[in-house]
């Protein structure tokens, strides 16, 4: 049986997140312009997003620094990046739940799929808001078992 790959949830990047990581690239790791410009052209294959060309490029960092924006700019980087972990975070928790729920699969098998560790689907599965999904859906299928079942006794 051959394993299913771990399934990556990615947001496309918006045009404003382009430049942004652009220019961390270059003012906050250093890395050089064109190499920053490759990495970020990387990131968004197939967002549909254009990529500032090279001369943009050279010119958005020079205005950059003319403005000494390093500062401002590492903070909204910062940021960016807690607010992708976080909703990636969130997509990952919501298949979890789906794949336990509507698939019923084992923690495990979730956790597996995911690429996760199995401690981390559980304590996820046992947080408030996914007990409570998990209620209604036994609820949705004990009452679809009554139905059936009157379905069965009715024939």
């Amino acid at each position: 049986m051959t394993e299913a790959p771990p399934i990556a949830i990615v947001q496309p990047m918006t045009a404003d997140e382009v430049r942004l990581e652009l220019l961390a690239q270059v003012l906050i790791l250093g890395v050089a312009v064109a190499e920053a410009r490759r990495r970020v052209e990387v990131m968004t294959l197939g967002d549909g997003v254009m990529v500032p060309t090279l001369a943009q490029c050279y010119r958005l960092v020079k205005a950059a620094k003319r403005d000494g924006a390093a500062q401002k700019i590492r903070k909204q980087w910062e940021s960016a990046q807690a607010r992708k972990r976080k909703d990636h975070e969130a997509a990952l928790k919501a298949e979890a739940l789906r794949l336990v729920v509507t698939e019923r699969v084992t923690r495990r098998a979730a956790a597996e799929r995911l690429g996760l560790h199995y401690n981390t689907v559980t304590r996820w599965l046992t947080e408030p808001d996914a007990i409570e999904a998990l209620m209604g859906e036994a609820r949705v299928s004990a009452m679809m078992g009554a139905l059936s079942l009157d379905d069965d006794i009715a024939k």
